[in-house]
């Protein structure tokens, strides 16, 4: 199984962006997490909720094969680099996508849309598994 725990109880990003002596080059970027005091006993509880319905969704949780990934990792983070028409910090990016006034770097994800808090995606995806899950265990009840 992959799932997510919520932002507030997942290590954070940290970003560290680089400079560059001219504005042509790509700057380093070095991408590190800062732990939060609510990842494992969440964790411990969700492993909990997964035994206990392990056996209706057939899904048994390994001992000691439970993995966090890095911060940020998921398909779409949104919200990292809210776009402004007046950027107000280094990573904020401009209406052209670009962020602590590199030239040649276009962000095109969703990182640059300030409203969207979270993974772009997952909620629907989440919400349809939960619908045909829901859907399953009437018809077999």
């Amino acid at each position: 199984g992959l799932g997510y725990l919520p932002s507030w109880a997942s290590p954070s990003p940290v970003l560290h962006l680089g400079r560059t002596d001219t504005p042509d080059e790509l700057p380093p970027i070095r991408v590190s997490s800062q732990n939060n005091e609510r990842t494992a006993p969440m964790l411990k509880q969700v492993i909990g909720r997964l035994r206990r319905a392990g056996r209706a969704m057939d899904l048994y949780p390994i001992p000691g094969q439970t993995a966090l990934s890095a911060p940020a990792k998921s398909y779409h983070y949104g919200g990292s680099f809210p776009m402004s028409a007046t950027p107000s910090d280094d990573f904020s990016s401009d209406l052209f996508g670009r962020v602590g006034g590199l030239k040649n770097v276009h962000l095109v994800d969703a990182s640059v849309f300030p409203t969207v808090p979270a993974t772009t995606f997952t909620l629907t995806i989440m919400a349809n598994a939960h619908r045909i899950a829901t859907k399953v265990l009437r018809d077999q009840l």
